[in-house]
């Protein structure tokens, strides 16, 4: 077998400097609350989102289960 030697890399002579300032002034976040206004309609969205996906929910569950049933009468009568 041959003998294998691994030389080191070259050092280099560049240099990466980086500089970070925070010179920036930092904006301070001012909460503001929700009007009731706001609230209420948001709420009522929210409600009427769960409720129409429920519904859409209940219906799937229907149709899939009337689908079990009437395949159910069809294999008995053959």
């Amino acid at each position: 077998m041959g003998s294998h030697q691994v030389l080191p890399l070259p050092a280099s002579d560049e240099v990466t400097v980086t500089i970070i300032a925070d010179d920036t002034p930092k904006v301070d976040e001012v909460f503001e609350p929700r009007t009731l206004k706001r609230t209420v309609a948001v709420g009522t969205f929210y409600t009427v989102v769960s409720l129409g996906a429920f519904f859409t929910l209940v219906l799937a569950f229907k149709f899939i289960s009337e689908g079990f049933v009437l395949l159910l009468t069809v294999t008995q009568h053959h």
